[in-house]
């Protein structure tokens, strides 16, 4: 995990966020990286696509939910860089069994309209911020202060 700055909806102002490092060895894209987001609140059960842990928090947003706000997947335990709490990242289990990265106790997630690749395809830019959608708003996650 480190901080990222990219223009707020491709041409808004910059905001540096949280972000995830993926894909190093990608010999395209190396060392990419994309905003992360969690979600504020499940707006209707009717829906049904986010689970909540006995305490009523979100557990994972699955079905069309992670179509669009796909899981932060891991299979080690994350790792923080510069500006980033260690102690802040976990991760859980997944119904399906993989494991996603939280971010103090919350699950994170890409938003599927974030995906580039430098020089190919799109630009880097925060897309998701504030997007209110079924399951709730999907927010980035500032930087320490």
């Amino acid at each position: 995990m480190q901080l990222e700055t990219a223009p707020v909806g491709g041409t808004g102002p910059d905001e540096t966020v949280l972000a995830a490092s993926m894909n190093d060895d990608f010999s395209v894209f190396p060392n990419a990286s994309f905003p992360v987001y969690n979600l504020s609140t499940h707006r209707s059960r009717e829906w049904g696509d986010v689970r909540r842990h006995e305490d009523g928090h979100e557990k994972v947003c699955q079905g069309q939910c992670a179509v669009y706000w796909p899981p932060l997947l891991t299979s080690k335990w994350p790792e923080a860089g510069p500006g980033v709490d260690q102690h802040a990242l976990g991760i859980t289990e997944r119904p399906d069994g993989t494991y996603q990265v939280t971010y103090n106790g919350r699950p994170l997630y890409l938003f599927n309209n974030d995906a580039y690749i430098a020089g190919i395809t799109g630009t880097q830019s925060i897309n998701g911020a504030g997007v209110d959608t079924p399951w709730g708003v999907f927010n980035t996650i500032p930087p320490l202060p």
